[in-house]
């Protein structure tokens, strides 16, 4: 499955110049500033928010900007591999379409 292969190599997954093991580690940015700077050089790229600090405006200001979705921790592993499912569609059937989006989050 290649979201499975992906999510073990995650900089396969995120564009050039961004770092995605910079969970923790954006300093006082947070992933509402990255998602905005990435908007902004027009990369609008499937986003996934998790968090272990749930609030309400945040994932308002995430899920209105094109997240994908928003994840508070813990999450179900199965959740988040559908979310990468819709992310890096596999097209090993010979078409692009990936599965549709789950119905919650």
């Amino acid at each position: 499955m290649r979201a499975l292969k992906l999510a073990s190599n995650p900089s396969k997954v995120a564009p050039s110049g961004v770092r995605p093991e910079a969970q923790g580690q954006l300093g006082r940015s947070s992933g509402l500033d990255l998602q905005a700077r990435l908007i902004a050089k027009g990369l609008r790229i499937p986003t996934i928010f998790v968090t272990a600090f749930p609030d309400a405006t945040t994932r308002a200001r995430a899920m209105n900007a094109g997240a994908l979705c928003y994840l508070t921790k813990p999450f179900n592993d199965e959740e988040l591999l559908n979310y990468l499912r819709i992310t890096v569609p596999d097209s090993s059937d010979g078409t692009d379409e990936g599965p549709k989006a789950p119905k919650s989050n």
